[in-house]
């Protein structure tokens, strides 16, 4: 992680930013027009969302392992 925060050029704004756009339809001037608290909460939904989806997954995860381990009769 060192490594891509030395090597790397973008800032977290940067970061933030291109994962808005890249997950929804907004563009640069849609988020001008909208404002901070807009991008934000885009923003937050969007984490949201990756940690609901991790979240299932896990729990599929932990529901295989368990399939597994159970003894067959």
């Amino acid at each position: 992680m060192d490594v891509a925060r030395k090597s790397s050029s973008l800032t977290w704004y940067d970061y933030m930013f291109f994962r808005v756009v890249s997950e929804t339809s907004e563009t640069r001037y849609t988020l001008d027009q909208y404002g901070v608290e807009y991008f934000l909460q885009l923003h937050e939904a969007i984490a949201l969302k990756e940690y609901i989806q991790d979240l299932g997954n896990k729990d599929l995860e932990v529901k295989r392992q368990n399939e597994i381990k159970k003894p067959k009769v």
